[in-house]
């Protein structure tokens, strides 16, 4: 064994990670291990280990003849090699998995064999309804995590209980009897030590092949072992009590090197664990008592986590003794600098244990090390975080994306918003900064397993129309039923024109508990009804489904496919709610996989394995466990989606800036640490503990037991002691709704507390940012306002020109129509982009419809009425439309849907009839005018019916009709009459002599309005006006200069200025809901101010375009009882009424 290194344990210390692993490198270079001998490694996490994989390579040019790994996994598989692999079975036997299948088969025992004293648990599991066995495999679970933490952190009473020992050991070591209501724990741990050992294995749990790893190395002669000749320990911060005794004992065998992150280069137990002068004799240093104080008290508010392991560390270190044998010169790596940044100072302060009363140095003004940020809520925080990192980015001075962590308490909450941020820009851009998200389950990484979740819930799923398209969008599905990206849009066409709302079929919804529900608006009845218009065409019905005429001759194999997909999901829906044996289970999910996914890509691929080892492991777990019944699908998926979970997620470092979860034992030094969602009530997170958790009863806690809460306490310290350069704070300080205070973590307040006991309340003011509500927020304007790289919220004259110029009238004249000017009236910039540029409004998906009607919505009985007023011409046919919109789902199902059809059938019947009447006293329509104006550029076709006259009036009259209702709030509805005020203007143009009388039916009847006056001049005037609004972009809408119009009468500007800015309270403004608005205008201000090319103002022209029709609007009178009248009558009361009006103007 000559030229091994010298058996030993030595603990190195240091406050920065980076000086511990140069020391270890020096040393490793010093002496070297002879030729093909690896340096074993343990790294307390997977993002340590690619750490120190990185910097190894990035300093020796190659990483290389080492080997790093966990703890756990080096000390079981040390077990193995030094008591025998026969002697120790594989780490499955004793894992948390393995006993929670033995726990549920157990658990029945317990239920006859218990002691009585736990009457709680055994009511708990008497319990004998359907969900009995789901119930016991949740307490297995449990039951299962708790052993495993015993089995680590409370070995002896574990050798206790297996002896027949019903006892406790407390945290002074003192023997206590195990109360009465909880020994059943100890018999549990019986019978699982009792089927172990009798399965062949000689230990009772870890915690006997733990004494009796330690008994064969203090018997072992040195270097009669096959172990490893040197162990390196890098960077732990906690560890058990029981680790800690194996590497001791592994000293006596081989050399042990632990580097140690530090926070303090003194003794600081006392520190962490009270308010108490300093009076301990330090192993490394020794503190002065003129010194001494009370210590900083970030660090005994946050380091008690690091206090025990560093009390428990002192037990096994022999650096003293071992250090001038081994020739190491010193074992402290300490920095020595006094800091001038404020994050800097608060490092060495902790470091040197300079207590919190005594003051700071002076800091500089444009110091900015360490920032707080109160914000809006998770999607602000991350915007104000992206301008503040493109801030840092470019100030040139070395920072890169990949010295950059983020770290928030729940990356699952967001990640979504990670990608929606920091996503936004293309890679050409040059805010881009390139980012990578980690710590995600595989399901929240890979859309296949994301799919199989979604499958393996079906049985209880409501298979929704939006749950369809999602499952569509999964890449390997697509490649299973030879579907392409671009079928979707046609596939989501049919959903939605064939009724899917929800449920496969009549089956399903009966097995959910809604067999009252039917099919309709299911799966088989949207794909039959696609079918069925198919084949027969759109003008049939069958069985109670009227048929959807959506498929084209072409369209068929896509059809096709889309029933398959059905078809596999409803027979899926079948097996998965039979409860079966592991074995077969394992042989389902296989074919399940095989029925839904073929691999597209390399990530598919991955997932594909990755499922196929989880089910092998379990299929192993139960048979180890002998666990051979049956078991229901809720239970299989939760535990084969759990093997998944152990699964690594890929590269913790990355090219850009990492996005990842706080986790523990995470302390890697970046140069800026961005801690996000540091809320009071998210962090320190909750560590909820259960009634049969031993080690929380009183007296019984010990050093280097685990706390989550004591673990974000010390994951706070780790992260302002790992930031190099910076250190940024976020948290949801107001409510976005209603501008609350929310309170940020304790952990921000002690630190604010700090600050300010150190440096004093400018300090943290300057550093404390209030940042606004959304990102175009005005005080981005500000001179002294915050940073904002959104350019796209700035003003046109901060980035760009963004004026249009007056256009030339278009080369050849576009063809228009009345809906055309209608349309420019209702809104001319979106007329001005799409008649004259061709640029439409941008399309937005329409959200899939989940639900069926319960009642029907203004639009949706709109769509049917205006369906009936087009088709039916008799009560009869109205029924028989009603009865077909009711087999295409379109109505309310069962009662609710009769009632409904009664209403629409007496409203319409009431409508039909007193629309015929009129039209009858009438007598045939005319021949259809046509007509033609030509303009600016434009030529504007009129095509109407002519009026008619009664009863040889001269007036003549113009009959419409609407299905929504006209009268609204004592007066007529402006954007339902302005089309057929632009008729009666046409109309009234072409008559020589009379005027034209508008008679208008709607739902709340009839409505007579008179001619236009001044017919000539409105229409020249709206047809060159539409010439203008066809060469420059107007920002007028017929709301709006109604609004601005009714302001003038009144003498005030309430209204217009209340449409654009919205009123503060619900309603969000033009501007804001108008995308062409805040394309063309930086705030609504500048749109009340805007005037046109010819110096005119949104007032001027509203005048002049909109007037009129504001005063033809002020004459529009109802007819009272008009449905009830004969044709006649309404018409002589029409009549009488524009006289009446006439008489009154004159």
């Amino acid at each position: 064994m000559s030229g091994l290194p010298r058996p030993g344990v030595v603990v190195l210390h240091g406050d920065r990670l980076e000086d511990l692993l140069t020391a270890i490198r020096q040393w490793l270079g010093a002496n070297p291990l002879p030729p093909l001998v690896e340096d074993t490694f343990l790294v307390q996490s997977n993002a340590v280990g690619e750490w120190l994989q990185w910097q190894l390579a990035e300093g020796d040019g190659i990483c290389a003849g080492i080997r790093v790994s966990l703890p756990a996994r080096f000390l079981w598989e040390s077990y193995r090699r030094v008591l025998g692999p026969r002697g120790v079975p594989d780490d499955t036997v004793w894992s948390k998995a393995a006993l929670r299948w033995r726990l549920l088969r157990l658990l029945p025992r317990l239920a006859h064999e218990a002691d009585p004293g736990g009457a709680p648990l055994l009511r708990y599991l008497a319990t004998t309804d359907s969900s009995a066995l789901e119930r016991r495999w949740r307490l297995a679970g449990l039951l299962a995590d708790l052993l495993d933490q015993y089995q680590v952190y409370r070995a002896d009473w574990l050798k206790d209980w297996a002896a027949g020992r019903w006892t406790l050991r407390d945290g002074r070591g003192v023997l206590r009897d195990l109360p009465q209501d909880q020994r059943w724990q100890a018999q549990l741990w019986q019978w699982l030590c009792r089927e172990v050992t009798e399965g062949g294995s000689h230990f009772a749990g870890r915690g006997e092949i733990h004494e009796a790893f330690l008994q064969r190395l203090r018997e072992a002669a040195p270097g009669s072992l096959d172990l490893p000749p040197r162990l390196i320990f890098f960077g732990a911060v906690s560890l058990p009590a029981q680790s800690l005794e194996a590497l001791a004992a592994l000293g006596r065998h081989l050399q042990v090197l632990m580097a140690i992150p530090n926070p303090s280069a003194y003794h600081w137990s006392d520190v962490a664990g009270a308010d108490e002068d300093l009076r301990r004799q330090r192993r490394r240093r020794v503190l002065g008592t003129s010194e001494a104080g009370f210590g900083p008290r970030l660090l005994a508010a946050w380091g008690r986590q690091g206090r025990d392991f560093m009390r428990l560390l002192d037990r096994f270190d022999e650096s003293v003794e071992m250090g001038p044998l081994w020739g190491l010169q010193r074992v402290d790596f300490f920095t020595e600098d006094t800091g001038t940044t404020l994050l800097r100072q608060l490092q060495t302060r902790i470091r040197d244990l300079v207590d919190s009363r005594e003051p700071g140095r002076t800091l500089a003004e444009n110091d900015d090390s360490l920032v707080l940020h109160s914000s809006y809520g998770p999607l602000r925080e991350l915007q104000v975080l992206q301008d503040e990192l493109l801030l840092r980015l470019g100030r040139g001075r070395g920072l890169r994306p990949r010295d950059i962590v983020v770290m928030v308490p729940d990356i699952a909450s967001y990640a979504p918003l990670v990608q929606a941020v920091f996503g936004v820009y293309g890679k050409n851009d040059p805010r881009y900064i390139p980012f990578h998200i980690v710590d995600l389950t595989p399901q929240e990484r890979s859309n296949l397993i994301r799919v199989l979740v979604w499958l393996l819930g079906l049985p209880q799923s409501r298979v929704t129309q939006s749950e369809i398209r999602d499952l569509l969008d999964c890449s390997a599905l697509q490649r299973r039923f030879g579907l392409a990206a671009e079928d979707l849009p046609q596939i989501h066409t049919w959903l939605e024109q064939g009724g899917w709302r929800w449920g496969l079929s009549a089956a399903h919804r009966a097995d959910l508990g809604f067999a009252a529900c039917g099919a309709p608006t299911s799966g088989a009845f949207a794909l039959q009804s696609l079918l069925l218009g198919y084949t027969n065409g759109s003008d049939s019905h069958f069985d109670g489904i009227e048929a959807c005429a959506e498929v084209g001759s072409l369209d068929a194999a896509l059809l096709g496919k889309l029933w398959v997909l059905w078809e596999r999901l409803e027979s899926w829906r079948e097996r998965l709610k039979e409860a079966t044996t592991p074995e077969h289970w394992v042989e389902r999910a296989r074919q399940l996989l095989a029925d839904f996914f073929v691999a597209s890509d390399t990530a598919d691929r991955e997932a594909l394995e990755q499922l196929e080892s989880a089910l092998e492991d379990w299929l192993l777990q139960t048979e180890k466990a002998a666990w051979d019944g049956p078991l229901p699908l809720e239970i299989f998926r939760e535990a084969w989606l759990d093997g998944l979970e152990s699964a690594g997620d890929g590269a913790f470092l990355g090219g850009g800036v990492t996005f990842c979860t706080l986790m523990p034992m995470r302390s890697i030094p970046f140069r800026m640490v961005c801690l996000l969602g540091m809320n009071d009530e998210d962090y320190p997170r909750p560590d909820p503990r259960r009634d049969f958790d031993l080690m929380t009863l009183p007296d019984m806690a010990r050093p280097g037991d685990r706390s989550r809460r004591e673990d974000d306490r010390y994951l706070m310290l780790e992260a302002l002691l790992s930031a190099r350069d910076g250190l940024y704070l976020s948290w949801t300080g107001r409510d976005p709704r209603n501008q609350e205070n929310r309170a940020p973590s304790a952990l921000i307040l002690q630190l604010q507390r700090e600050i300010v006991g150190i440096w004093g309340e400018d300090a943290l003011r300057t550093r404390l940012h209030l940042d606004p509500l959304q990102p175009f927020s005005p005080r981005y304007l500000e001179p002294d306002g915050p940073e904002s790289f959104a350019r796209e919220w700035f003003p046109v004259s901060a980035v760009e020109d963004r004026s249009v110029a007056v256009l030339s009238p278009p080369a050849a004249r576009l063809e228009l129509a009345l809906l055309d000017l209608k349309g420019a009236l209702s809104d001319a910039l979106a007329s001005f982009y799409a008649l004259r540029l061709g640029v439409e409004s941008p399309w937005r998906d329409r959200m899939a419809a989940d639900d069926e009607a319960f009642r029907l919505d203004g639009l949706g009985q709109w769509q049917i009425l205006q369906q009936l007023w087009e088709r039916a011409a008799s009560p009869a046919e109205l029924r028989e439309g009603l009865a077909a919109e009711a087999r295409r789902g379109h109505l309310p199902l069962a009662a609710a849907g009769i009632l409904q059809q009664q209403r629409l059938l007496t409203l319409m019947e009431s409508l039909l009839g007193s629309w015929q009447a009129v039209a009858e006293a009438l007598g045939p329509e005319h021949e259809v005018l046509e007509d033609e104006f030509l303009g600016d550029g434009f030529r504007l076709q009129a095509k109407l019916p002519k009026d008619r006259s009664w009863n040889a009036n001269p007036l003549g009259i113009h009959l419409r009709r609407h299905t929504s209702k006209l009268w609204h709030g004592g007066k007529a509805r402006a954007d339902r009459l302005l089309l057929w005020w632009l008729e009666l203007t046409v109309l009234q143009t072409k008559r020589r002599e009379g005027a034209v009388l508008g008679l208008f039916l709607g739902q709340d009847g009839w409505l007579c309005a008179p001619a236009p006056v001044a017919a000539d001049e409105s229409l020249t005037e709206l047809l060159a006006w539409l010439g203008e609004a066809l060469r420059e972009p107007h920002p007028l809408s017929l709301d709006w200069a109604l609004a601005l119009l009714a302001d003038a009468e009144r003498g005030d500007g309430a209204g217009s200025r209340r449409h654009i800015l919205g009123d503060g309270l619900g309603a969000a403004g033009a501007w804001r809901e108008n995308w062409l608005l805040q394309r063309h205008f930086p705030n609504p201000e500048a749109v009340l101010e805007w005037r046109s090319s010819a110096g005119l103002s949104a007032l001027d022209l509203a005048r002049r375009i909109y007037e009129p029709y504001r005063r033809w609007l002020a004459a529009v009178q109802p007819l009272a009882d008009g449905l009830e009248l004969s044709g006649p009558q309404l018409l002589q009361r029409a009549v009488d009424s524009v006289s009446s009006l006439r008489e009154a103007a004159q």
